[in-house]
Parts: C-alpha cells; structure tokens; sequence
C-alpha cells in the first residue's frame, strides 16, 4: 500500500500500523504518532516537525532527507535507520534505540540525547553541536567529522568504551 506524498499533518494517528509502507514525501507535521508502528516503511523526504513520536517503532525505515526537527521521539526505535542528512535539530531523543543507525551528515544540533543508544551507529561528518549526549552510549560509533562543539557529554560511553565525565 502507499500513501506517497500523502498530507496528514496534526492527526492523531497514535498506534496505527504503517509497516513496510511506501510513505515517501508524506506530511506528518504535528501529528499524534506515539506507539506507531512504521517498521520496515520507506519515508524518505518526509516531514515530522514537532509530531510527536514518543514510543514509536521506527526500525529499519529509510528517512533519508526528512524533517524531523524538534519531534517528541522519546524512547522510540530507530534501530538500522537509514537518517543520513536527516533534520533533527532539537528533536528530543531520549532513551532512543539508534543502535546500528546511519546518521551521516545528520543534523542533531541541539537534540536531547540523554540515555539513547547509538552502537555501531554511523555519524560520519553529523552536526551535534549542543547535543544532550548525558549518559548516551557511542560504544562502537563511528564519529568521523562530527561536530561536537559545546555538546554536553557527561556519562556518556564513547566508542572506546571509554566514559566521558
């Protein structure tokens, strides 16, 4: 099913299954979407601004180039999500699965990533500049170019399995 370049911005969708759908170039700005299932689907280019994602299953999506900035994902699943370029500027991650996650390029500036996991997430040349990186784990991270300019890092695991303080 698709539902390509569809507009469904402010819905509440909380708890819809959408796995494995085409959902390219949708608008989901400020929708209801916690619980949702997306697993599996393509999104690439889509708009999420300010929804709200809290508890989300989004698992091997592709969001390459979409528009997450400022999004409420607390502990949703982004494991082996394809985010390269993605916006996520002040979007609150918190205790977000990213283990595995492609994040080149990304933009992360200013994101809460307090208590997410990024195992073997890919984060080559990626903007976390004023990140909320307190008591994530990198371990296994590839940190190729980041910006990491005043980020705030404590208790953070970083790919050495070293701890920052």
């Amino acid at each position: 099913m698709t539902l390509k370049g569809a507009w469904m911005n402010g819905l509440d969708l909380a708890g819809v299954n959408f796995s494995g759908m085409e959902l390219d170039d949708v608008k989901l700005s400020g929708a209801k979407l916690q619980g949702t299932n997306f697993a599996g689907s393509n999104l690439e280019n889509s708009h999420f601004r300010n929804a709200a994602l809290e508890d989300a299953d989004l698992s091997q999506t592709n969001l390459h180039g979409s528009n997450l900035k400022g999004c409420q994902s607390s502990r949703a699943n982004f494991m082996k999500t394809d985010l390269r370029e993605t916006d996520l500027r002040n979007a609150d991650l918190s205790g977000c699965n990213l283990n595995l996650a492609s994040l080149v390029g990304a933009d992360l500036s200013g994101a809460n990533l307090r208590d997410a996991y990024l195992w073997g997430a890919d984060l080559d040349g990626a903007n976390l500049s004023g990140a909320d990186l307190r008591g994530a784990s990198l371990r296994n991270a590839n940190l190729t170019g980041v910006n990491l300019s005043c980020a705030i890092l404590g208790d953070t695991t970083l790919p050495e399995g070293l701890i920052a303080a």
